[in-house]
């Protein structure tokens, strides 16, 4: 199984949006992308990731974890989830452009 079918919920309905279809055969360079773009965030952004993907938090848990209300945890998980694909995208514009220069360097 690949690991693209192993990204978190918040980011597999935006796969496409996010210009992994340009990665589809590379899953190990998609992975290290979206971890390198949550390890880019600062915190709170980070640890909300962290904490409601990989540790299983629930909506009321995360909301505990900043004392603050489930509509402001709400709001700042969607823009959590909105920088890490905004970080991909930048990402993948970069792996785009190396690719090109390396093609053009081997001519």
């Amino acid at each position: 199984m690949s690991e693209i079918q192993d990204l978190p919920p918040y980011l597999t309905s935006h796969t496409w949006d996010l210009g992994f279809y340009y990665l589809d055969q590379q899953p190990s360079i998609q992975m290290q992308m979206l971890r390198d773009a949550i390890d880019d965030l600062r915190s709170p952004y980070r640890d909300l990731l962290v904490l409601r993907y990989q540790q299983g938090y629930t909506m009321a848990e995360l909301a505990e974890y900043l004392d603050a209300s489930d509509h402001l945890t709400r709001s700042a998980l969607r823009e959590a989830e909105r920088l890490v694909r905004e970080k991909i995208k930048e990402k993948i514009r970069n792996f785009k452009k190396m690719q090109k220069l390396s093609l053009k360097n081997r001519r």
